[in-house]
């Protein structure tokens, strides 16, 4: 994320923000740790107030994969659902 700020409005669009600027697939382990390290820069306060913020972040990936947002490349492995992804990817994802 290059601006100073998080513009985005919900947790899912961070995510796929995340999940789009990534070099490979991600775990929800992996996006909690980036949305925590942008806390502690302070560009974003989302989920600041959460208890389970794992458990969150996991359903929000979820359900951008069920939108059809992002492809589950393998078990708990999401990435951003691309025209220009392995083809690979999208047979896996097709599979699973």
């Amino acid at each position: 994320m290059s601006a100073s700020q998080d513009t985005t409005r919900t947790l899912q669009e961070l995510c796929l923000q995340i999940l789009a600027t990534a070099q490979a697939p991600m775990r929800s382990g992996d996006v909690l740790t980036v949305i925590l390290h942008l806390q502690t820069l302070g560009r974003t306060t989302k989920l600041l107030k959460v208890k389970h913020q794992k458990e969150t972040v996991r359903t929000a990936l979820k359900r951008l994969a069920e939108k059809g947002q992002l492809v589950k490349t393998e078990p708990g492995l999401y990435a951003t659902a691309r025209d220009d992804a392995p083809f690979g990817a999208a047979q896996k994802a097709e599979a699973a």
